[in-house]
């Protein structure tokens, strides 16, 4: 059976939904009784539909002893469901589509595009692998091997993941984020098919998962082929995340392992996302790193010239952390470098209303220029309903960015950006 909650166009959600989609698109809400959150976003001109499954299973729910498993079950997602059975990638290629995975601190995402009279073969495949998988010893050595080949092609031989992964370890000592999200080499050789198994049986639940769906489909029709596949998936026991890393802070700065030709810089803040409004991080991100015009370019790069690139660092993909991305000029010190990124605090103190709501017009045009597309769509909406617990925050997103306030953005600075929160890493010289 399902409950609808919401038809947002029949509610006056259209009337604040930004200009440039609501003339395009609707979006529909639904909640099977399970719990399983089904959003149908109605794209008219899309050739294509596109499938979201955001399951909350990510490396924050894993403990010492299994840390990389959410990663690991990612990969063995796409292995044969049933005995004699192909996987999953061909299953997707015969219909003429494309799969993909990945796995965050707070999630695993998986997303699939097929064309749209597929539709229904594509959620009979989808709601097979996330009830029915089970994990058997030989099924976890093949994914093992490949995950030992990640290890090799990344992290052992690129720089910047080094660092990426450097900076949390670092950051968080005996906290989750501590770990990478593909977890310590130690860990991926202990874990077994139970293992496995358990954390399927726990995360990889209805009431744990948001299912968005866009392109030129009915929504109620779409609904009775979810209804179909979806509707005896059994509910489990509602999960979170660890609570907040709460230990005293203090500058810390070390190098990464990983030898680089060139030198680059990942510094970062702490955050405490769960206390603010996630909009004001959002928003402070980008305008300290994360446009092309942030105030980290403007006076690190252009007007210091310490640096030959500045930008921010994975801010949607991560958690916990507000990130600067620099490659080094040779003569640049690091000593320099914190220094300048410390009084981009000050440079947003001084920002004028005119500059400021500036900002806050790019950071709107950023956001909403990919968003006709399927995929740009299931993304924006699956970060407000996974990462954010707020739909509101892409459906109000203009009204929402106009609203922010200086003061309140600059009181968040006070609260987080500081030298004795701040976490610097280097790559490693080159010998």
């Amino acid at each position: 059976m399902i409950t609808t909650l919401l038809i947002l166009i029949n509610l006056g959600f259209t009337r604040e939904f930004p200009l440039e989609i609501r003339e395009q698109v609707s979006i529909y809400n639904y909640k099977l009784e399970n719990g399983l959150d089904v959003y149908i976003t109605k794209n008219p001109k899309a050739p294509v539909v596109s499938v979201y499954h955001w399951v909350k299973a990510g490396s924050l729910h894993e403990k010492k002893g299994i840390t990389g498993i959410a990663h690991l079950f990612e990969h063995m997602m796409f292995r044969p469901v049933h005995k004699d059975d192909v996987g999953f990638f061909d299953k997707i290629t015969s219909l003429g589509g494309s799969a993909n995975a990945n796995t965050r601190y707070m999630a695993t995402v998986y997303t699939t595009t097929v064309p749209g009279q597929h539709l229904e073969a594509l959620l009979k495949l989808e709601a097979d692998r996330f009830q029915n998988l089970k994990v058997t010893d030989e099924l976890l050595n093949v994914e093992r091997k490949a995950v030992w080949s990640e290890y090799s092609t990344k992290f052992d031989t690129n720089p910047v993941i080094d660092i990426w992964g450097r900076i949390y370890e670092v950051a968080y000592p005996g906290h989750p984020y501590e770990w990478t999200i593909i977890g310590y080499r130690q860990d991926l050789e202990k874990i077994n098919a139970k293992d496995s198994n358990a954390f399927f049986d726990t995360f990889y639940r209805p009431n744990n998962t948001g299912l968005f769906i866009s392109g030129d489909v009915d929504p109620d029709q779409t609904m009775k082929i979810v209804r179909k596949y979806y509707a005896n998936w059994k509910a489990g026991k509602k999960t979170a995340l660890p609570a907040e890393f709460a230990k005293p802070t203090t500058f810390l700065q070390t190098k990464g392992k990983i030898a680089s030709p060139s030198k680059q810089v990942l510094i970062g803040f702490r955050t405490k996302e769960e206390a603010r409004s996630p909009l004001e991080y959002m928003f402070l991100n980008h305008i300290l790193f994360g446009s092309a015009n942030s105030l980290g370019e403007k006076r690190i790069k252009q007007s210091m010239k310490l640096a030959s690139a500045v930008s921010d660092f994975n801010y949607d993909y991560d958690s916990g952390m507000i990130k600067g991305f620099m490659v080094l000029l040779p003569k640049a010190t690091i000593n320099q470098v914190t220094t300048e990124v410390l009084k981009l605090k000050a440079d947003i103190e001084k920002l004028n209303e005119e500059n400021f709501n500036a900002y806050k017009q790019e950071f709107i045009t950023s956001v909403l220029e990919g968003t006709l597309r399927n995929e740009s769509l299931n993304e924006a909406l699956a970060l407000s309903w996974g990462k954010y617990s707020d739909l509101n925050i892409f459906i109000d997103w203009d009204k929402n960015i106009r609203g922010l306030q200086k003061d309140s953005i600059v009181k968040l600075l006070n609260e987080f950006y500081t030298k004795n929160n701040m976490i610097v890493v280097t790559t490693k010289a080159k010998e």
